[in-house]
């Protein structure tokens, strides 16, 4: 059922799978997205399944037993799961503005009082989390994986895991106590 794809041509093994995959990657999509989501969303949600399923693709190995398929749908929600949390988190830490401001193109978002607003955002956060949780969590929501952000920081993938978690936990515990948390 699974040709290893360094024996054949990756890209064709790849859209191989994606057909075979389709049915699975559009349930879990949906359950994801939801059944209102608009079809750029959907796209979107779709992207980071192919992503899993490529990854599920470069790293499956038959000697360990595990059939693809079961491999290749774990891959393809660890990714799901991975992209759900980067947006709930980037709309928890997203600087509190009107309508009006949400509209501002990206390229102005770049001057200076928005980077005074991102760093009153990240000097809240500092007073609940550890520095090197605050360096984890900067890293997660600029989409650097476990792996880069341990390269990055001198550590491994576990330690940043655990301060992820920490900064997780720290963080909904000091919003459930204080709603206002994070307005000025």
């Amino acid at each position: 059922m699974f040709e290893n794809p360094s024996t054949g041509d990756r890209d064709e093994a790849f859209a191989k799978l994606e057909q075979q995959f389709q049915p699975l990657i559009r349930r879990m999509v949906t359950a994801f997205a939801g059944p209102d989501a608009d079809a750029d969303t959907l796209e979107d949600w779709r992207q980071e399944a192919l992503i899993g399923l490529f990854k599920a693709m470069q790293h499956y190995r038959e000697e360990s037993g595990v059939p693809f398929a079961a491999y290749a749908k774990m891959c393809i929600q660890h990714r799901l799961i991975s992209y759900q949390r980067q947006l709930r988190w980037s709309q928890l830490l997203r600087p509190f503005h009107d309508d009006e401001e949400d509209s501002i193109p990206d390229e102005e978002r770049s001057a200076p009082e928005w980077r005074v607003e991102e760093q009153w955002l990240w000097d809240r956060i500092a007073t609940v989390l550890t520095p090197f949780e605050c360096d984890c969590l900067r890293c997660h929501l600029n989409g650097y994986s476990y792996d880069e952000t341990a390269v990055g920081l001198q550590t491994d993938a576990k330690a940043v895991d655990n301060a992820l978690q920490r900064a997780r936990r720290k963080l909904r515990k000091t919003l459930q106590q204080n709603p206002d948390f994070f307005r000025s």
